[in-house]
């Protein structure tokens, strides 16, 4: 399977609950409703964070998102979906309300086990 991770950071000023709560109740099920051909979704949130041997302690994002897609069309659907105005206009807006969008990364991975 291929997988896509995106990094994500809170707004300024918003709780991490508040965060979570509203990327579970409000975020997840639009992107589950937008892009069905994702085959598997996860967001694992930032409980903790072992300190860096440089002293870095955070490390600038709140979630780590996993998307899945059985096939490389399956990707390209997503990306193409998410390029349609309405559906990048419908995206956007939602994550305003709840990420610095400045400070979000996304990438396609080559998963090795």
């Amino acid at each position: 399977m291929i997988k896509r991770i995106t990094l994500i950071k809170a707004k300024d000023g918003m709780s991490l609950a508040d965060f979570r709560a509203y990327y579970e109740k409000n975020h997840a099920p639009m992107a589950k409703r937008l892009f069905p051909m994702v085959a598997d979704y996860r967001r694992s949130f930032i409980v903790d964070v072992a300190r860096h041997p440089d002293g870095v302690t955070y490390p600038g994002f709140d979630v780590v998102t996993e998307n899945w897609f059985a096939n490389e069309a399956d990707l390209k659907a997503f990306n193409d979906k998410f390029k349609q105005p309405e559906v990048f206009a419908e995206v956007r807006a939602d994550e305003a309300k709840f990420t610095q969008m400045d400070r979000t990364w996304s990438f396609v991975v080559d998963e090795v086990k």
